[in-house]
């Protein structure tokens, strides 16, 4: 074989090396992109007093042990919510409220919900599980002008701040960029 093959085939070698290489890589980074799995998914749920067992309705678990009835479509989800904070309700910093930030569709979605089930209680689902039940409360305006929502605890440390932390990262799973 002669000096002109060898580098031939040498640097063949080398170009299919570094092209499976960064297939590889970009392989990874669309695989991490979508293996994400949401955790921590609010959703407020319509309460079924008197359920007929329909596909639209499904019993859950509280996180009391108890059973409740709640129509599976959510009134509002974690895609609607780009973020949560929460606020201490008493001193010793043990039980939280909840302070949304929704997007546009999640505002208008809560200002009907709010005037609609103003005197029902609705269940506050996380994972599939009832947390509590609430009325909800109008939207209030906050010091930077932006509409937010309080929902009102008591929730435990733990679940407010995984909450707060997963807010985010959920939103932007449903909001990817295409």
């Amino acid at each position: 074989m002669s000096k002109i093959s060898k580098c031939l085939s040498l640097c063949l070698t080398f170009l299919l090396a570094a092209i499976a290489i960064s297939a590889f890589i970009m392989g990874c980074e669309t695989m991490d992109k979508y293996s994400y799995k949401p955790e921590f998914q609010l959703t407020v749920n319509e309460i079924v007093k008197y359920p007929r067992a329909s596909s639209i309705e499904k019993e859950i678990s509280t996180i009391s042990g108890e059973k409740i009835w709640i129509n599976v479509n959510p009134l509002l989800h974690s895609s609607e919510i780009k973020k949560i904070q929460i606020s201490p309700i008493d001193r010793e910093e043990t039980t939280f409220d909840l302070i949304l930030t929704l997007d546009h569709h999640g505002r208008l979605i809560w200002m009907q919900l709010s005037n609609q089930y103003s005197n029902s209680r609705l269940a506050f689902v996380i994972d599939g599980i009832c947390y509590k039940t609430f009325t909800p409360e109008q939207m209030i305006i906050n010091k930077d002008d932006e509409p937010i929502v309080r929902i009102k605890g008591p929730l435990d440390k733990t679940i407010a701040e995984k909450l707060a932390e997963y807010s985010e990262k959920n939103y932007g799973f449903y909001h990817k960029e295409k």
